[in-house]
């Protein structure tokens, strides 16, 4: 691996999925894992005549060394509340996890 590559996996840990820094822990699958999770809820309504309805889509960011990769469409627990998987990618080390639930 080049010197590079190395520093990057190193700052993975060290920096980005660091608790005293950007990072948390929540509950994956039962499972407590330190790393970052991105919100976004929005009308899921757009476009239809369902009021109240809205897509909660989380983007998480967590160490591929913590976590066994998921698979789109699968179900993932976070934090308790069930969440479909639209993608996943490994992005040098770091899976960052697409899901989405429906909620009134």
């Amino acid at each position: 691996m080049s010197a590079f590559k190395d520093a990057l996996a190193v700052d993975v840990k060290k920096v980005f999925l660091n608790a005293d820094e950007f990072s948390d822990y929540h509950d994956l699958d039962g499972e407590r894992v330190l790393c970052q999770i991105d919100k976004n809820l929005i009308d899921g309504a757009q476009g239809t005549e369902t009021e109240g309805v809205f897509v909660n889509t989380l983007t998480i960011y967590v160490s591929a060394d913590d976590i066994e990769k998921p698979v789109e469409g699968q179900i993932l627990s976070v934090d308790d509340s069930m969440h479909i998987i639209r993608s996943v990618s490994d992005e040098m080390g770091i899976l960052v996890i697409v899901a989405e639930s429906n909620e009134q």
